[in-house]
């Protein structure tokens, strides 16, 4: 990402990355670095509401940014999630999902990810 964004680093080495879990809340996280020195890690994110990133990096996870949300099966709402300046990198299986009826609402620009052949 670079640019002098001045971004917070977050290093992984366990097997869990950063879940944002909130009903009816809406998560903003801003010039932030999620790295992971193993790919063994699941999710680089894994939100359950609604969230808003913005010149965020996701690097080495297994999977990178998941986003899911149903209110009928365990009352969570993803929708109006909005990712602006996102990129994903080095990630052992998918860069970005979105699942569930309540998940599906969002918009994404400048999004770049680069997944691991």
């Amino acid at each position: 990402m670079g640019g002098g964004w001045g971004l917070t680093v977050l290093k992984f080495s366990n097997t869990s990355g950063l879940l944002a879990l909130g009903l009816r809340s809406q998560i903003t996280l801003e010039n932030l670095q999620l790295l992971s020195n193993t790919s063994s890690v699941t999710y680089g994110l894994d939100a359950e509401s609604s969230i808003t990133l913005d010149k965020v990096q996701i690097n080495g996870f297994g999977k990178g940014l998941h986003i899911r949300g149903s209110y009928a099966h365990n009352k969570t709402n993803a929708n109006g999630w909005f990712l602006n300046r996102v990129t994903i990198l080095n990630t052992g299986n998918y860069g970005f999902y979105v699942e569930g009826d309540d998940g599906n609402a969002g918009l994404a620009q400048l999004l770049n990810i680069a997944i691991l052949v």
